[in-house]
């Protein structure tokens, strides 16, 4: 946010610069600073000052971010790559929403059977929104972060360049008396390219499929037993021999995602390797999906969805 003091860091501060300059002379921050240490300095302070953060921020994003750069910023900037996602269903989308965000309920990415839809209708559902592979897309649902967390999944397996889950979803916009809407987005051709136009034309959504991260039935029958992959079951009274059992809601501490240190423990400490492949399963490929997010959010490099029974 423009009127927060805003510190500029990286390993050794070079890149740090590029968004010192960004902020300080071209979006206007009144007060932006170097931490002229870096994180090297951090590390290397005798006090051995604490270090745990989450692996991939864009991962998650707070109320503050998606209010500046999804709601207040297009209008002034003319135009934006940010779609903003409420994948609740259509009666909760029509009562009140974050403003110019599109609805996708996540029912629509499933099959009766409750499995991933093909690529092609998942392709066309995107591409009718406006969400092209280049666009910074942000998911949210009613708080938990279910829901948004299996259509992150999704855009990461088929190549989305950035997407990310609003942490505490809709619930914790409204705590924070963010305004809500309730007029649909609009989707339509653009009606002039020299003033900002709240419509959002529809494109071709064109995927580039991430085969590794997901786990069919016969990939998984082949590697079930290799020594360098963990099973991570999700559900809450689920179990599979050889597998960790953590159930996703201990991921969330008041629907919110919890602190880095505290995800890090929870993993470590059940035995979930970061050097390893981990495969999340559940019977629900919600909560599968919710242990890819904390897991991606770690950072950990190596993570599949199970799509097995």
């Amino acid at each position: 946010m423009p009127e927060y003091i805003v510190i500029a860091y990286c390993n050794h501060n070079m890149h740090a610069t590029v968004n010192y300059f960004a902020l300080r002379y071209i979006a206007g921050f009144a007060d932006v600073r170097m931490f002229m240490e870096s994180a090297v300095g951090w590390c290397a302070d005798p006090r051995g000052l604490p270090l745990v953060t989450y692996g991939d921020h864009n991962a998650l994003k707070e109320t503050k971010w998606v209010f500046y750069w999804g709601v207040q910023a297009p209008p002034i900037m003319n135009e934006t790559k940010i779609r903003i996602v409420d994948v609740r269903p259509v009666n909760a989308y029509n009562e009140g929403h974050i403003p110019f965000s599109f609805n996708l309920p996540i029912e629509n990415f499933l099959s009766e059977e409750g499995a991933i839809q093909a690529v092609d209708k998942i392709e066309a559902l995107l591409g009718a929104s406006g969400i092209s592979r280049d666009c910074r897309v942000v998911v949210y649902d009613d708080g938990d972060g279910h829901d948004a967390a299996l259509l992150f999944w999704i855009l990461e397996y088929l190549g989305q360049r950035e997407a990310s889950v609003l942490n505490g979803g809709f619930a914790v916009w409204k705590q924070s008396k963010y305004m809500v809407n309730s007029d649909p987005a609009i989707i339509d051709e653009s009606k002039s390219d020299w003033t900002f136009d709240i419509s959002t034309k529809p494109v071709t959504y064109k995927s580039e499929r991430y085969e590794e991260k997901v786990a069919l039935p016969e990939w998984v029958n082949q590697h079930f037993r290799d020594q360098d992959k963990t099973f991570l079951v999700s559900g809450e009274d689920e179990y599979s021999p050889g597998s960790i059992h953590i159930p996703w809601l201990k991921n969330l501490v008041e629907n919110k995602l919890d602190s880095a240190i505290n995800l890090f423990n929870l993993y470590n400490k059940a035995g979930v390797n970061p050097m390893e492949e981990i495969i999340c399963c559940s019977e629900s490929i919600r909560a599968s999906a919710h242990a890819y997010l904390a897991l991606r959010l770690l950072g950990y490099p190596r993570v599949r969805v199970c799509l097995a029974d």
